[in-house]
């Protein structure tokens, strides 16, 4: 079980939560988290935790994020980027996830955090964590300029003993707090429900294919790149086979759309034994209170190319309830970017991102055929 905003600003406010930024970086049942100012460091491997010892014995500086910094593609480098200080209550654990906007920049953002002891996970600060976040940038797709005051990644508070809802849980929820559709019409739970989740199928219709040798994308200027100088837009009238090239972005849409009610939000499995552990369905994966769209995968595999006709599977949703119904939902009200989506966009920083697909109608836009 998460909170919501509301019980985040009430911790925040009685000390039990020590977040600073917290004033608009708060979503539904998340907070964004922002690249602090500090020294900016490299390094060709990847650590479970951060300390000073790591630092000195493994990285390289390179700069600082108050300066404008360029996150070049590399298989083998990777960035540390100082994130902000947090302190949780011996009840609360936070659970991190990159953004979406990073995810379809091609970012891959892990959070660690600044320990000595030899137990810590990645992505996950533990109850009665005081200390910093850092994190871990690799970019595989896309030069990206970055700085201080940037989030590239979001947090999530999960009470003590709770957890991701089971088979039975899900089916008292369906059709009330969580729904998912085909065709304005809702799927039965016994067709979409396995294993403890939701499952989604690829949509093969309508793809993002990212471009190599490009020039570096500004990650906080929004509606400023062209599209098709970043991305090959393809139409598949013909539902033919999509073949995912290896070490190639591509972004896709699940073929159902997602509802989420009040008080249930969901997380996005990056991988799953279905597909294989070489491909990765995404980069990004929370989906709070209140998203009612289809999903966007950003699709990447590691080694093979791998071959998707339009229905396969896809991921699988992992929900949890929220505690308490938020003040805001996702949404026009909280200013969501991706809202309603029917099929993949680009991100933010991309002129008119969110008509692609009616520039693709009005023949405003060169589009190529699979």
């Amino acid at each position: 079980m998460i909170i919501s905003d509301k019980q985040i600003l009430n911790l925040y406010d009685s000390g039990e939560i020590v977040l600073e930024p917290l004033e608009n970086y708060l979503n539904p049942a998340s907070v964004d988290l922002p690249i602090a100012g500090g020294e900016c460091y490299i390094t060709n491997i990847v650590p479970p935790k951060i300390n000073q010892g790591f630092l000195d014995k493994y990285a390289s500086k390179r700069g600082y994020t108050e300066d404008s910094l360029i996150i070049e593609p590399s298989e083998k480098l990777f960035y540390i980027l100082p994130g902000p200080d947090i302190k949780l209550p011996e009840n609360l654990e936070g659970r991190l996830n990159p953004k979406s906007t990073s995810g379809r920049l091609g970012l891959q953002c892990d959070s660690l955090i600044e320990t000595s002891e030899e137990e810590s996970k990645v992505n996950r600060v533990p109850y009665s964590y005081d200390g910093k976040i850092f994190f871990l940038i690799q970019s595989k797709q896309f030069p990206v300029e970055l700085k201080a005051g940037d989030t590239l990644t979001q947090i999530r508070f999960r009470e003590k003993g709770t957890g991701f809802l089971n088979n039975d849980c899900l089916r008292s929820l369906y059709g009330i707090q969580i729904k998912v559709e085909h065709d304005d019409k809702i799927i039965p739970y016994k067709d979409i429900i396995k294993d403890d989740s939701t499952i989604l199928r690829i949509d093969t219709s309508k793809i993002l294919a990212a471009k190599d040798n490009v020039e570096p994308i500004v990650f906080s200027e929004k509606n400023k790149a062209e599209i098709s100088d970043y991305y090959d837009i393809y139409l598949n009238k013909e539902s033919k086979d999509l073949i995912i090239e290896p070490e190639k972005l591509y972004l896709v849409s699940s073929l159902e759309s997602t509802y989420c009610g009040n008080q249930v939000a969901w997380e996005m499995r990056i991988r799953t034994e279905e597909v294989g552990t070489t491909f990765q369905t995404h980069s990004a994966g929370f989906g709070d209170p209140g998203f009612n769209a289809t999903v966007t995968g950003e699709l990447w595999s590691y080694k093979n190319p791998l071959i998707f006709s339009n229905s396969d599977y896809l991921t699988r949703l992992d929900w949890e309830h929220v505690e308490e119904p938020p003040t805001k939902t996702y949404g026009k009200k909280s200013k969501s970017h991706y809202q309603n989506q029917d099929a993949p966009i680009p991100p933010k920083q991309f002129k008119d991102y969110n008509k692609l697909w009616k520039m693709v109608e009005d023949d405003k836009i060169e589009i190529k055929y699979i």
